[in-house]
């Protein structure tokens, strides 16, 4: 039986390819495509560059105070280019619809298909480093996790296979990492993870400048140079909430209000995260220290949810938000009460949801997604500093630089630390 085409939607409008090369910042049309295709797709990108330039004299010279309001996103702070300052600016001001047809178009047109994919794909971290500063004396590791069963045909030398790396506390690591290919139909597809062992590490929320922005936040969206002597890792947190119904609680501030039944990331007292359905696995008491929602849960009691793929509910996002092949990423807690987090590139969110489950998530949901937003960094300490650092991506091919979180940024994230 031959397979349904890719492509879920119709064509854009030219007028709606307009938005593509912001969308699409990472040159995707040139590096994916090859012979002919890659002719017809250069000249569709100077098709569309040259309709934009046309339309930015219109822009200028028409829109007023309105070009104020896109001066003050292009100069706001944070790591975005300023095809993603466009994007959210055009997505702020009626362009929401125009940009995710566009996306839903550009996303379904090409599964990234079957091969061995290339080694600068894979996890490349280095070993562990003595952790400095570590405050819990005595504290017991968890016992090194027992390597995954592989979810491809085919596995590669490594696959599912736990490395300890970063830093490490008296002799254990406080995470390990490895890649699964979760996608049997596109075994291209690598998704990286990593096993975080709570009884070694804290995890703290920051709001961004942008995405819970506002004044008063502790840290001033970054994780500032006085809190690096135990920095271990940082990684990206959830969709926007104007594209979600869900809420967030941290500082005891909720600057979006709590929805039961949304998948919730939960930070205690302690540094200790959890993730769950709000209102049915966690309620609020006086230890909650923070909670980010995000859509529905996408594994539950170490399951993939059945309702994922036709998503009839909307539970899941945008329809046919799910069927898209882009970067994603996800966090769950495994039964031993790690945290597990995943990323990978040209992931549809089934493929995501298996990588979860596959890496012994009990309970997991979806955090952001698409390129130039999904960004995990690993940090080892600098010998003989007391705060620098050096960051190594989890996957090479992640867009944003491993500096990240180092600097002022507009959406919120997490932020990892040796107890």
């Amino acid at each position: 039986m031959s397979k349904a085409p890719a492509s879920v939607l119709d064509r854009p409008t030219a007028e709606q390819l307009i938005v593509v090369d912001f969308v699409h910042v990472d040159g995707e049309f040139n590096r994916d495509a090859a012979g002919g295709k890659r002719l017809r797709e250069r000249r569709i990108r100077r098709f569309v560059w040259r309709r934009w330039k046309a339309l930015l004299v219109v822009f200028v010279v028409t829109m007023g105070s309105t070009s104020y309001s896109y001066g003050t996103y292009l100069a706001a702070p944070g790591t975005a280019s300023n095809g993603e300052r466009t994007v959210d600016w055009a997505r702020d001001h009626g362009g929401d619809g125009v940009i995710n047809r566009v996306e839903q178009w550009w996303y379904t047109r090409r599964p990234p298909g079957n091969g061995v994919p290339d080694a600068s794909k894979l996890p490349a971290v280095p070993a562990p480093v003595v952790a400095r500063g570590a405050t819990v004396s005595g504290a017991v590791a968890n016992a090194a996790p027992v390597d995954l069963v592989a979810l491809s045909p085919d596995p590669l030398l490594g696959e599912g296979v736990w490395t300890p790396e970063a830093q490490s506390v008296d002799g254990a690591p406080v995470l390990y990492t490895t890649f699964l290919r979760p996608d049997p139909d596109n075994t291209n597809v690598v998704a990286g993870i990593i096993e975080f062992d709570q009884n070694l590490v804290r995890t703290v929320a920051v709001p961004g400048t942008g995405e819970l922005g506002g004044s008063g936040w502790a840290w001033g969206s970054k994780i500032p140079t006085s809190e690096r002597e135990t920095l271990v890792a940082a990684f990206n947190s959830g969709f926007k909430f104007q594209h979600i119904d869900g809420g967030y609680f941290t500082e005891g501030r909720t600057p979006e209000p709590l929805i039961d039944g949304n998948a919730s990331l939960v930070i205690d007292g302690n540094g200790t995260v959890d993730v769950g359905a709000w209102g049915s696995d966690f309620t609020m008491t006086p230890d909650v220290v923070t909670v980010r929602q995000n859509l529905h849960l996408i594994v539950d009691n170490g399951q993939v949810v059945s309702d994922l793929k036709s998503d009839t509910s909307g539970r899941y996002g945008i329809p046919r938000h799910q069927l898209q092949f882009t970067w994603r990423s996800g966090i769950g807690v495994t039964a031993d009460g790690n945290v597990v987090f995943v990323a990978g590139n040209k992931m549809t969110m089934s493929a995501l949801a298996n990588a979860l489950a596959g890496a012994g998530a009990v309970r997991g949901m979806q955090l952001v997604i698409h390129t130039k937003q999904v960004t995990a960094t690993l940090f080892a300490a600098v010998d003989g500093t007391k705060d620098s650092v050096v960051g190594t991506k989890l996957l090479p091919d992640m867009p944003k630089p491993a500096t990240r979180y180092l600097n002022t940024d507009q959406r919120d994230f997490f932020a990892v630390f040796v107890r």
